[in-house]
């Protein structure tokens, strides 16, 4: 027993020494092209750069509506939600169609949760400072990594990058640019309806993209969010059932910049050739 512990206690301290070196990245894939003077002629379809906001400069109600989504005990409890994932265990155990084994071994596939159990701290991890392979060592880390996390920084700022470096779907990266691309509007201008639809779209971008995903999902998980919120006290069921009812005017998909395709192309190739 004695020797198990302190294989842990060696893990752990590995993994945080790892920690101490990470490097955590923006998430940015766009690839922009300048010409000579600066302009620029292309910009391709990755995720460009998040456009970093302060927390303080977050309205309440995208604060309020991500919490309520994802990790509304976030203030209260530490790097690991430990209520969080049995609850999330609990819901999708009787959530699942499966039997046998496979109902049990779904428990431990996060890909398959309903609902997850995952805090924003791990999220934040996951996204900024992990590969997306699924080990059982990457789990380890991401557990070590999240521990360490809130020793450097507090429950603010960890909220603030999360909203600032999460993906939304739709090329859009951070919340700033969500709301840009989804509603063409800056954070101030958005409405109950807006923040709780966007609140929703991390869980599964692809699939809650109102603009490109599944519609019935999205206002689905954006009436979740709502709910969330009415039952956190956040808001009253009166502005909840306003909101879900609200119709939602988008500002259609972003499109980049397109200039000199051919010779665009033709450097890509070239930096492929050079660089791998």
């Amino acid at each position: 027993w004695s020797s198990d512990v302190c294989s842990s206690d060696l893990m752990y301290f590995k993994y945080a020494g790892e920690f101490k070196d990470a490097k955590p990245r923006s998430g940015g894939t766009q690839a922009i092209f300048y010409d000579k003077d600066g302009d620029v002629i292309y910009e391709g379809y990755g995720t460009g750069e998040p456009d970093y906001v302060p927390l303080d400069e977050i309205p309440d109600s995208i604060k309020k509506a991500t919490l309520a989504a994802e990790d509304k005990n976030f203030y209260s409890h530490g790097p690991i939600d430990v209520k969080g994932i049995i609850r999330a265990a609990f819901r999708n155990w009787q959530g699942s169609e499966k039997i046998g084994i496979a109902k049990i071994s779904g428990l431990f596939n996060e890909n398959e949760y309903s609902q997850g159990g995952s805090s924003i701290t791990q999220q934040l991890v996951k996204n900024r400072y992990l590969e997306n392979e699924k080990s059982f060592e990457r789990k380890l880390k991401e557990l070590v990594y999240s521990y360490e996390l809130e020793k450097r920084l507090s429950k603010d700022q960890i909220l603030e990058q999360y909203l600032n470096y999460i993906y939304y779907g739709e090329q859009a990266l951070g919340i700033k640019n969500a709301a840009k691309v989804y509603f063409n509007k800056d954070l101030g201008e958005l409405t109950l309806p807006e923040a709780s639809l966007l609140a929703g779209l991390p869980a599964a971008p692809s699939k809650y993209s109102i603009i490109s995903g599944d519609y019935e999902a999205s206002k689905k998980r954006q009436e979740y969010v709502l709910q969330q919120m009415i039952l956190s006290g956040m808001i009253t069921e009166e502005e909840g059932r306003e909101a879900v009812n609200s119709p939602l005017k988008l500002s259609g998909k972003h499109q980049g910049i397109m200039k000199y395709p051919y010779f665009v192309q033709y450097v890509k190739q070239e930096l492929i050739n050079i660089y791998g």
